[in-house]
């Protein structure tokens, strides 16, 4: 298995909200790891 590509929360934050300055870029990039069947992780710290 390929090692997880980490996906800030930031990057959610952009791809969600298409007025974002970066969402396009986002969006493109998200796209490729999905085509490629990319494992992504996002961190999720609890106290």
């Amino acid at each position: 298995m390929a090692d997880a590509v980490f996906v800030d929360t930031w990057g959610w934050v952009e791809l969600g909200h298409r007025r974002a300055p970066r969402h396009d870029e986002v969006r493109r990039f998200y796209r490729r790891l999905v085509q490629q069947q990319a494992p992504m992780a996002t961190l999720l710290e609890t106290r």
